[in-house]
């Protein structure tokens, strides 16, 4: 009696002292057959099913492709549980109707039982996802739905519904978030034996609402997750809650650490009084191929602002009415669970709605468009060649940064020599007698004043030659190179001939007190 006593005993204190957590009791994978890898409730092929689709992120392999096909999974206590969770990838493509990626239930009306019981996710007529149960009670009062977010054509999204019998929670995540619940609505377990769960199929038998499109990592828990699991589900595959728990988040160094970007932000006004009033289109990357998701936060001047997401990049319909500027906010990033968002992770803009928003003006110190982002921090001015390493020519006439301002008017040429403030009278070095030509006699003037107690220069800022500031000797070389020998000319104002025109007359921009006591008459 003892040794009995024992062996019933010791595995109840077993049970109550280990920790409680959800079993994990199927798993569909769909990576090449309906095979569930876990509890062995393998499913069946009918119709159209192949498994040559790339799957949902890198932690699910393959995935399934339902061209009018089901896999039907058959009759099984476990896979209808008072508290469950599912979890599933989906990405639609085309179809009409109802189209189910999942069914679990037995309708009253179909077969004469007078009650409604299951579970059951639509993509239904509108292109909503929705989340059906059953109660268990007459089949007359319907089924329960819980509504969730418009269906995203052609992207993968990630679903998860749960049923809490405790509580009577109902509850629909999409793409890791929370979109609907309730404790209103009941459900009752399928306990018909002759009903199947069927993946990529509707109605009792599976052969109506037929899914259109792809499927991917299909799992059933005994309980409910919570959304910290749902998150690191979406992730990291169904394959980490085999009993190991969410794999550790990326640290620096990783390659998989802080590397998804958000690469595109536009924003398209429709002038529609009805619907949306305008359409966000986002584009997103991640370095190491999983499925970035987006969070859009769009903030006015009075009010809670309006948050969406997480959800999949792509075209995202809004609506504003009121007047006034709307601060738009997309983080981008791969997980909900880990913290590691990239530099570049994050975009904005902004949307004045019966307000005029100053364009970026990429040169001058000011967040001009009011997005958060000043100069070539600004998105705007990506492409513009001041915020490409771009330098502006201070004497050639263009506007080489393309900042709008062109030589010594760009603030880039304050410092530059050509761009000082003048100082003098306009001449041209080189004619040091000021008669309006340069020849022989104006390298001779100031080699006589030097030397022979010649009479002064007429203009001394033309005979300094190379802008020192004293006549020196060097000035008479420099001009005898130039005239006879093809020498450099005088440092500017610069003659461009002999018989200079006045276009090359100008201002003598260094400070010395050399000065023109007669004036060229080309330069007057």
């Amino acid at each position: 009696m003892r040794g009995l006593s024992l062996v019933v005993v010791f595995p109840l204190l077993l049970a109550v002292l280990s920790p409680l957590h959800a079993d994990l009791v199927a798993h569909w994978p769909l990576d090449d057959s309906g095979e569930d890898i876990v509890g062995g409730f393998d499913g069946l092929e009918s119709g159209g099913i192949t498994y040559d689709a790339i799957g949902a992120n890198d932690n699910t392999d393959g995935a399934a492709s339902f061209q009018n096909g089901a896999i039907d999974v058959a009759f099984a206590p476990e896979l209808n549980p008072e508290s469950f969770t599912i979890t599933l990838w989906a990405r639609p493509v085309g179809g009409a109707g109802h189209r189910s990626p999942l069914t679990s239930r037995y309708d009253g009306v179909v077969a004469g039982g007078g009650n409604l019981d299951g579970f059951i996710i639509y993509n239904n007529p509108a292109n909503t996802w929705q989340f059906w149960t059953g109660d268990g009670e007459s089949a007359m009062d319907g089924w329960d739905a819980l509504q969730g977010l418009p269906v995203e054509e052609g992207e993968w999204q990630h679903l998860a519904i749960s049923f809490d019998a405790e509580t009577q929670e109902k509850s629909f995540y999409i793409n890791g978030m929370l979109e609907a619940s309730s404790t209103d609505q009941g459900y009752a377990a399928v306990t018909d034996v002759s009903r199947s769960l069927h993946i990529g199929g509707g109605g009792d038998m599976g052969d109506q609402y037929r899914w259109a499109g792809e499927l991917d990592d299909v799992g059933l828990w005994d309980e409910v997750l919570t959304e910290d699991d749902i998150f690191a589900i979406l992730d990291d595959g169904v394959g980490s809650f085999e009993g190991n728990g969410p794999p550790p988040c990326p640290v620096e160094g990783d390659p998989d650490y802080a590397d998804t970007h958000c690469t595109g932000l536009e924003v398209e006004a429709t002038g529609s009084r009805f619907g949306p009033s305008h359409y966000l289109t986002v584009t997103a990357e991640d370095d190491s191929g999983n499925n970035p998701m987006v969070t859009i936060t769009v903030a006015g001047e009075v009010g809670e602002p309006l948050v969406i997401g997480p959800r999949a990049p792509g075209r995202i319909g809004i609506v504003l009415r009121d007047e006034g500027v709307y601060h738009v906010t997309v983080l981008a990033d791969d997980s909900r669970r880990c913290d590691d968002a990239a530099e570049d992770s994050v975009c904005r803009t902004v949307i004045g709605l019966g307000v005029e928003i100053t364009p970026e003006d990429c040169g001058n110190g000011e967040d001009d468009d009011l997005d958060g982002s000043i100069d070539c921090d600004d998105r705007d001015c990506a492409d513009q060649a001041a915020c490409l390493g771009a330098v502006e020519l201070c004497d050639n006439l263009l506007d080489d940064d393309e900042d709008g301002a062109i030589d010594c008017a760009d603030s880039d040429c304050s410092d530059a020599v050509s761009c000082q403030e003048p100082a003098g009278e306009r001449f041209v070095r080189g004619d040091a007698n000021s008669d309006g030509a340069i020849n022989l006699t104006d390298g001779v003037v100031p080699l006589l004043y030097l030397f022979s107690g010649g009479a002064e220069p007429a203009c001394m800022d033309s005979a300094d030659a190379n802008d020192t500031g004293n006549i020196e000797i060097t000035d008479a070389i420099i001009l005898f190179s130039w005239l006879f020998t093809g020498g450099a000319s005088p440092l500017p104002p610069s003659p461009t001939s002999p018989g200079y025109p006045d276009s090359d007359c100008g201002e003598d921009r260094t400070d010395d007190a050399l000065g023109c006591s007669r004036r060229s008459p080309t330069c007057e």
